[in-house]
């Protein structure tokens, strides 16, 4: 075992022995469902039938989109990481085992995507969205099916796909309202 591992998985340790109880298994099962791009994807939805907001859904949308095609068909099939409690077969999971790979995270890297669009939009929400990506990336480590290296990573990319795609969103709308005037 490596030194990064080892360091995963004393955090994971620690988090079970120092917070583990029922209360917090099921708050972190709901927000864990919620944050695996399901909330992200209604607010998305439902911005595309307001006139005003529609690009705003778009971006949501978008950044939901590229940060799961990313994380799912491109970086895990490189890194294929085995998921902790798959090298940890004593823990005993209290959700079906996720299919797939570890690294990096992909609720974690769609959550934060998709909450800088939400900063993007508005600062109030954008920091609510941000606190909820972070419980999101937290209930990752709780449920013990991601490391917190894959954590930290679909953070990081999180905030870079969702910061791409934003730049991209004002070029699309700066292009747009141009052809429109034309």
């Amino acid at each position: 075992m490596n030194w990064l591992q080892t360091l995963d998985f004393e955090i994971l340790e620690g988090i079970q022995n120092m917070l583990k109880c029922g209360m917090l298994d099921a708050i972190m099962t709901v927000i864990s469902k919620l944050g695996g791009g399901i909330i992200w994807g209604v607010f998305g939805v439902l911005f595309l039938f307001f006139r005003k907001r529609r690009w705003d859904g778009i971006a949501i949308l978008g950044a939901l989109a590229v940060a799961a095609f990313l994380t799912e068909l491109v970086i895990k099939p490189i890194f294929l990481r085995e998921r902790p409690f798959m090298l940890n077969p004593e823990h005993t999971l209290i959700v079906l085992p996720p299919f797939g790979t570890s690294f990096p995270s992909g609720h974690t890297t769609t959550s934060f995507a998709t909450a800088v669009q939400f900063f993007r939009i508005n600062k109030l929400c954008g920091a609510a969205a941000c606190g909820f990506a972070l419980l999101v990336a937290f209930s990752r480590l709780y449920l013990y099916v991601h490391f917190p290296s894959d954590v930290l990573a679909g953070c990081v990319l999180g905030i870079l796909i969702g910061w791409g795609c934003a730049k991209l969103m004002k070029l699309m709308q700066k292009k747009f309202s141009k052809n429109k005037t034309a």
